[in-house]
């Protein structure tokens, strides 16, 4: 848990103010939310993971995947980032009255996929709340 918050990063502070809250209050679990736009996303996670490319390549693979990530080495028990593009997409499930099986299929998987990005936040939320 304990972290070296120590080198002159911008987000040192941010880190060391933290851990410090983490020690006071031991029953609470602090938790991040960055909303990104696609383009700041490896800048982001960058920073937050330093020069561990093995960590750096896990969480870019995350993003790639689900839109959303979350690092546990951050000074937060849990920080997410979140894709703004994909917040913003249209979930609503439509098909024509005389769609076939497989439009109707297509139409149920395209709404699931932008729906992937809150399951996979939600169940870490729920891991942490619980």
């Amino acid at each position: 848990m304990a972290q070296d918050w120590s080198d002159n990063s911008r987000f040192s502070h941010t880190g060391v103010m933290l851990n410090l809250l983490r020690h006071r209050m031991p029953s609470v679990n602090f938790i991040g939310i960055r909303v990104l736009a696609p383009r700041d996303a490896n800048y982001f996670i960058r920073q937050h993971t330093g020069y561990n490319m093995n960590e750096f390549d896990r969480v870019s693979r995350q993003w790639k995947k689900d839109k959303s990530f979350s690092l546990s080495e951050s000074g937060y028990h849990k920080y997410f980032g979140l894709s703004s593009s994909a917040m913003n997409q249209d979930t609503e499930f439509e098909v024509k009255e005389d769609a076939t099986k497989t439009q109707i299929k297509s139409a149920f998987v395209k709404s699931l996929r932008t729906k992937k990005m809150n399951k996979k936040v939600l169940g870490e939320f729920i891991e942490l709340i619980a």
